[in-house]
């Protein structure tokens, strides 16, 4: 899991300098830091499904799971990937993709599972 962590770090600072380096004409200290703090929430937010995600295969139980909870946090994973992408937040994009996936794993278990 350390090597997941530090490869989805490694990605999330790259894409946030891909977006500095796009527009750094007129960057200003404070859209840095900004652009820093949204990289941090996303990663914090998107590796807050992992740990669920191997508690769901290890104990291949999911009655604890709401299918509408599933449904509504894809939706929604969905459409901020959708967001990011016309917005050019590649951020953005990046960290929602990776939690549509993190809950496409559980919703996967949840329907090929026998409990």
């Amino acid at each position: 899991w350390p090597l997941i962590m530090n490869g989805f770090l490694v990605a999330a600072v790259l894409s946030t300098l891909l977006v500095l380096k796009r527009s750094m004409k007129g960057v200003s200290f404070m859209m840095i830091v900004s652009s820093l703090v949204a990289m941090f929430a996303g990663m914090c937010s998107s590796c807050a499904f992992i740990p669920q995600v191997v508690k769901t295969y290890y104990s291949k139980s999911t009655k604890g799971i709401s299918a509408y909870w599933l449904l509504y946090v894809m939706t929604g994973a969905s459409l901020w990937v959708t967001y990011g992408y016309l917005e050019g937040d590649y951020s953005l994009l990046g960290c929602n993709a990776f939690i549509f996936f993190c809950v496409l794993c559980i919703a996967a278990m949840k329907y090929c599972a026998s409990d």
